[in-house]
């Protein structure tokens, strides 16, 4: 697979670890790889006065952190230059990585992963998943060389009270020919001499849950130095799975769920669901209590014939696991039941009325805070359409629960559209208030339409012939003369013979370092040349909709009209959350008696387009409208760092051996959330791992 690096964060991190200047306590350090141009103000911090990354983000909370990381950075520049006028020479070789990164305008020369002198072998897996705290492990890793080596240092700040050295000795002899540092992040050979294998022992420790990572260094002498990344991911175990005696099954727990089992579920009638997914729920319905552990499991190793099981398996195990998480807000609480209420009184208010006979909406009043900080709280809040209700047990000591709609979600209420057998069973009326039961249920259809895709994606786009080149030697276009060289080369490896068989080009980098821009770049050329058809996926709608605004929509009004997109919705967002510029792109509902809203496309519709722009998840109804394999010459995933591998198997369904492929996306920020702990032990997040 073809790799581009933008930039290389650990490469431009140029705060001295050693001699670090002191912030003020009450702000947090500048993120590690990034400089004082690129320094941000955090937008969701501005608007709520929190960010639910907390001490992860890395863009300023507030103006004053922002000037204080301006100032740290400035001050830190002035300081290195003048230490660089002073002496050519550096205290430390730690010292001495950062100031030469500080003074590269291009660092991807500085490491590399292999170097053909060196033999190197590593038994532990670079990436590990625990559960226990303390959380401790170690990597022992072997080196065998024909230069000596001189120099090994821990890079990343932001982890330094996580990683250390150990140790470091000669195979052979046992015996040490060097100096550990008192911070245990650097070892300097003492030696002058070519020592025969060396071993070096890298120790992890950590008291609290959280991701982390760090690079380790090797210097032989000589550019590029030698670099193994590690990282370690440490979660709470609880999440209600065990292994059956003969390890051939998963046994989950239900206890305290609703289920068809031990319960009479009314749930609501089939017309309130779309029939594509209620043919997708027939196929894929949810895992029982039982589920078969495959043969895929017993290797780590990836390939044609395991690897639709083992996703499969993995997107069951995952769902349990979110079931059971969101079982920990059950709850018992009073409800008031009303034919219309109003939310945020105010301008900008909404007013909801009941429209039939047996209508009614129940405000069911929380006894504590939805928030975004718990993992129940945010499967609520973007991954739950439905709850079941109950008034208790029946005569005959049976459970009866009823699936209602949930209509809107507050920080401490949630506003139910009652089921309409709910209504007459009871006879509920306005103004009533009851104690019921209640448990969210998940919104399976976003389950569903991943195993849908693991089905139709071939593997023969998930495991490409990497050895086929992706070099253009060819002229590159004067449109795209204003990247630098490594963008230069990504564009042309994406646009340049779009017929031949290439594997996935991958486009890494940190926030600003032009990714979208490239790919905006590369769309330019691709349609320039006849007979060629490009969908644009990313994570995020307001990622999508910059395509358009920014990019795509001053093209069509310069009068190029081939650049005109088709900008695929989620049917049900409001329009008032979309930019003038976009909505004009997007397809929308012109039948009076429905709702003023955006539809899915008819195939007609998408073949009009050259360009079609979607999120990942939108992306599906291209499948519903009969978009066939291939028919997109191109297909570019930005965003990728932020999703699942499953995620971006929906538009790669898409793709048949001659699609040209590219993806884009910071391998340095924070995972996508898995919630089970088995699904992360099999890298059930992969897609950021293969940038």
């Amino acid at each position: 697979m073809a790799l581009f690096d933008d930039e290389i964060p650990l490469n431009r991190n140029v705060i001295n670890p050693v001699d670090r200047i002191e912030l003020l306590s009450k702000f947090r350090a500048p993120p590690s790889g990034l400089t004082s141009e690129e320094f941000r103000l955090c937008k969701q911090f501005e608007k709520n006065n929190t960010c639910r990354l907390g001490s992860q983000c890395v863009e300023a909370h507030g103006i004053d952190e922002l000037n204080q990381w301006i100032s740290f950075w400035n001050t830190l520049k002035n300081r290195i230059t003048s230490e660089l006028e002073k002496s050519t020479t550096c205290k430390t070789f730690l010292q001495k990585l950062h100031l030469d990164a500080s003074k590269s305008d291009r660092s991807e020369c500085m490491f590399a992963s292999h170097l053909p002198f060196v033999e190197f072998k590593l038994e532990e897996n670079v990436s590990v998943t625990l559960s226990t705290k303390p959380a401790v492990t170690s990597w022992v890793i072997y080196l065998k060389s024909q230069e000596i080596l001189q120099n090994i240092a821990l890079l990343e700040d932001n982890y330094r009270e996580n990683f250390f050295i150990q140790s470091v000795y000669t195979r052979e002899s046992n015996v040490k020919h060097g100096h550990i540092t008192k911070s245990r992040q650097e070892w300097n050979s003492t030696s002058c001499e070519n020592l025969s294998t060396i071993v070096v022992t890298v120790k992890f420790k950590s008291n609290i849950y959280g991701s982390f990572n760090q690079a380790v260094i090797f210097d032989f002498g000589c550019k590029p130095y030698l670099s193994l990344h590690l990282r370690v991911e440490v979660y709470p175990a609880n999440e209600g799975f065990e292994l059956s005696k003969d390890g051939k099954q998963l046994i989950v727990s239900s206890e305290n769920r609703w289920t068809d089992e031990n319960a009479d579920i009314f749930r609501l009638p089939s017309s309130n669901l779309e029939d594509h997914c209620m043919e997708l729920q027939r196929k894929y319905p949810q895992a029982g209590h039982k589920l078969k552990f495959p043969a895929a499991f017993e290797t780590t190793v990836l390939n044609h014939a395991n690897y639709k099981e083992r996703m499969h398996l993995l997107l069951c195990v995952e769902e349990l696991a979110q079931a059971r998480i969101l079982s920990s807000f059950n709850l018992t609480g009073n409800v008031i039941l009303t034919s219309n209420y109003i939310l945020s009184p105010g301008p900008l208010s909404t007013a909801k009325y009941c429209t039939g006979e047996n209508e009614l909406f129940a405000k069911l009043e929380l006894t504590y805070n939805i928030s975004e900080d718990t993992p129940a709280g945010r499967l609520i809040l973007n991954n739950c359409s439905v709850a079941l209700i109950s008034f208790g047990l029946d005569s005959q000591g049976k459970r009866r629960a009823y699936e209602c709609v949930i209509e809107d979600k507050t920080k401490d209420a949630i506003y139910l559209r009652l089921n309409e057998k709910l209504v007459t069973d009871f006879q509920l009326k306005h103004g009533s208030e009851f104690r019921v039961q209640a448990q969210f249920q998940l919104n399976r259809d976003v389950f569903c339409e991943k195993h849908w895709a693991i089905d139709l994606c071939t593997t023969k786009i998930l495991f490409p012939d990497v050895s086929v080149s992706y070099r253009f030697d060819g002229q590159i276009p004067e449109m795209v003369t204003k990247l630098n060289t490594q963008q230069q080369q990504a564009v042309a490896a994406i646009y340049s013979n779009p017929r031949q068989k290439r594997a996935p080009i991958v486009i890494a980098g940190p926030y600003g370092t032009g990714k979208t821009f490239t790919f905006a770049q590369c769309i330019k050329v691709i349609l320039d040349q006849p007979d060629t058809r490009v969908l644009v996926c990313t994570h995020s709608n307001s990622a999508a909709d910059l395509y358009v605004k920014d990019y795509l929509h001053p093209m069509v009004q310069s009068g190029l009209k081939h650049y005109r997109p088709l900008r695929v919705f989620y049917k049900v967002r409001w329009l008032t959350t979309v930019h003038h510029s976009v909505i004009e792109y997007s397809l929308r509902e012109t039948d009076p008696t429905k709702a003023c809203s955006f539809r899915l496309p008819k195939l007609s519709e998408i073949e009009q387009h050259r360009i079609v722009v979607t999120t990942l998840a939108t992306t599906s109804y291209l499948l519903q409208a009969g978009v066939k394999k291939g028919y997109f010459t191109h297909i570019l995933i930005d965003e990728a760092a932020q999703c699942t591998e499953c995620d971006v198997l929906i538009p790669l369904s898409l793709a048949d051996e001659r699609t040209r492929i590219a993806l884009a996306g910071d391998h340095m920020q924070l995972s996508p959330e898995i919630f089970s702990q088995v699904a992360r032990e099999q890298q059930f997040q992969v897609c950021k791992e293969s940038l």
